[in-house]
């Protein structure tokens, strides 16, 4: 602000100039369990479980979610156009069976997907309904983004390339995308024991070739 105010010649001089800032931390994550989104879900109200099963399904922003228009909707192509992005640019979202199903039972009277027929306008803010769901679920420390968080990092466990979750995402660099697919202490666990079972099964098959004397 008093940046600002100087450039704006309000101001002739920065007070906070040497004030040290907190760091951020923004590494904080917190990736749902299958069975707590279902939990979530269940315990949505109507206005919100369409929101919540398309932020899991695809990974988009909630912005990004409640400015969507039916015109953003391919059904042909199975594809969402997100016209305003973090980024600045255009994307296009797959659409799997879940969120087409979705779409396709929704009302399409009005221009935006979600709208409001008491304001006249579309949902601009979902927060009180996210966290009663959240509280109905028993879920204490999460955030709707985290939804984009779990998206992420299920579908690098499930061996999908970074670079495709980048590109779904929309972000510009690998590095960003990174910072998203954590992997979980399950997912760390079962990668060792996927190895320990492939290396058994290959000792059995060397011990095999060894002749009975040699």
């Amino acid at each position: 602000l008093f940046r600002k105010a100087l450039e704006w010649k309000k101001a002739s001089v920065d007070p906070t100039r040497n004030i040290k800032k907190f760091k951020e931390n923004n590494t904080v994550q917190v990736i749902l369990k299958p069975e707590e989104v279902k939990r979530l879900i269940e315990e949505a109200s109507p206005e919100i479980k369409p929101i919540i099963t398309i932020a899991i399904n695809t990974g988009m922003r909630r912005g990004e979610i409640l400015a969507l228009k039916w015109k953003n909707i391919d059904f042909i192509k199975g594809n969402i156009e997100i016209e305003d992005s973090k980024s600045g640019k255009s994307r296009k979202v797959p659409m799997n069976s879940t969120v087409y199903e979705l779409f396709k039972g929704m009302n399409k009277d009005y221009e935006f997907i979600f709208y409001n027929p008491k304001t006249k306008t579309h949902i601009k803010d979902v927060k009180r309904s996210f966290n009663t769901a959240r509280e109905k679920a028993g879920l204490k420390k999460i955030r709707f983004h985290d939804l984009r968080h779990t998206f992420a990092t299920r579908l690098c466990e499930i061996g999908v390339p970074l670079k495709v979750v980048s590109k779904i995402l929309g972000h510009s660099t690998i590095q960003m995308t990174e910072r998203y697919a954590n992997p979980t202490p399950d997912s760390m666990k079962e990668a060792v024991e996927s190895l320990s079972d492939v290396l058994k099964t290959r000792q059995k098959v060397d011990t095999s070739q060894i002749l009975p004397g040699k």
